[in-house]
Order: C-alpha cells, then sequence, then structure tokens
C-alpha cells in the first residue's frame, strides 16, 4: 500500500476549507433566519402570556363577585326553603289527621264488608256441605256396597266436584 502523504495532506486541508465555508453558509443562511424566527416566537408567546394573565385576572374578580352573589342567593334560598318547609309540614299534619280519619272509615266498612261476606260464605257453605252428605248418601243407599266400594263412590264423587 502506498499512501502519498502529500495528497493527504492537500485532501485534508480542502475538507477543512469545506467545512468552514459550509459552516460560513449555514450561519448565514439557516442559523441568522431560524434565530429570529425564535426570537419572534418568544415575543409572541411572551405577549400571549401576558394577555393570559390580565384575562386571569379579570376572571378572578368576576368570580369573587359572582361568590358573593351566589352567598347572598344561597341565604335567601335558605330563608324561603325553611319557610316552604315548614308550611309543608302544616299542610302535611292536616293531610295525615285526614288520612287517618278516612282509613278508618274505610277500616270501618271493610270490616262490616268482611263480615257480611263471611255470614254469607257460611251460610252458602252450610248449604253446599249439606247437598254433598246428601248426594253421598244417595250414592251409598243406591246400592249395597262394602267398605272398598264405599270409599271408591267418595272419591269418584269429590273427583266430579273438584274438590
Amino acid at each position: 500500500m502506498n499512501i502519498n502523504l502529500g495528497e493527504t495532506a492537500v485532501d485534508l486541508i480542502i475538507n477543512i476549507l469545506n467545512i468552514l465555508i459550509l459552516f460560513v453558509i449555514v450561519k448565514l443562511l439557516v442559523y441568522k433566519p431560524v434565530k429570529k424566527f425564535l426570537d419572534d416566537r418568544k415575543a409572541r408567546i411572551n405577549e400571549e402570556t401576558s394577555k393570559a394573565q390580565k384575562i386571569l385576572d379579570e376572571a378572578t374578580d368576576t368570580l369573587k363577585s359572582k361568590d358573593l352573589l351566589l352567598e347572598e342567593s344561597r341565604k335567601n334560598a335558605e330563608a324561603e326553603s325553611e319557610k316552604i318547609i315548614s308550611e309543608a309540614k302544616a299542610n302535611a299534619d292536616f293531610i295525615v289527621a285526614e288520612a287517618k280519619k278516612n282509613a278508618k272509615t274505610a277500616e270501618e266498612k271493610a270490616n262490616a264488608e268482611i263480615k257480611a261476606k263471611k255470614e254469607n260464605f257460611v251460610a252458602s257453605s252450610k248449604d253446599e256441605i249439606a247437598e254433598l252428605a246428601v248426594n253421598i248418601a244417595e250414592r251409598i243407599l243406591s246400592r249395597e256396597t262394602n267398605s272398598k266400594d264405599n270409599e271408591k263412590i267418595i272419591e269418584d264423587f269429590f273427583d266430579e266436584v273438584n274438590i
């Protein structure tokens, strides 16, 4: 391998010069516009931040005044609520008294109806039981039977009347 040191030194110097020229071009064409853009952006951000702070201060003042109004409204609402509650309690007491009176009347009426229905049911049940007993006796007496036949007749009869 033959390496020519003279050519290598020249190549090295040319590369260094290329890098320096490239650095100067990049600085002039890219760095300054980018720096200007970033400086402008920083100024806009600072301006927007100050505007936002002013808006925040105004919002804080408005919030404080709204809080005062809200507190006053809350106190008024509590007073009105207490008044309505006391009126509602009075109305509720009256309604409960009327409801108890009506319930007692309805209970007495229902008890009377139940008693009448019970008496009717007992009377009709007695009639039905007597009729069933007669029908069973007729079937038993209609032929001469033994105890097995009697049980069979009774079961058949109850199956017919669905009891």
